[in-house]
């Protein structure tokens, strides 16, 4: 199976970057610190965050391909393989999926 690349914007760091299609991604939990931006997914599915109150707080996440992802909706992309996981906020960049329509 191919996978094509997509360009994602990560919102923390306003960089740009190409994924696979196929690249883990998790909805954001409710109350995220978006400027913080990240979320710690363990063995059990569970998202370890930081809410915007200043709260450590946690919830289940349902793992989702990037391909899944449509144009201007945020998600936590995958940032790291090693357990607990890391997903940063992002977004596909507007431009991609023009693109990939025509």
């Amino acid at each position: 199976m191919t996978t094509r690349p997509i360009c994602v914007l990560d919102l923390v760091e306003g960089k740009l970057s190409q994924r696979p299609s196929n690249t883990p991604t998790i909805d954001l939990p409710p109350e995220l610190d978006r400027s913080v931006g990240v979320v710690s997914l363990d063995r059990q599915s569970h998202g370890h965050y930081l809410a915007a109150d200043g709260k450590k707080l946690s919830c289940p996440a349902f793992v989702r391909p990037l391909s899944w992802r449509a144009s201007g909706e945020l998600f936590l992309l995958l940032d790291g393989g090693e357990v607990p996981t890391t997903y940063r906020l992002s977004s596909i960049d507007s431009g991609e999926r023009r693109t990939a329509s025509r």
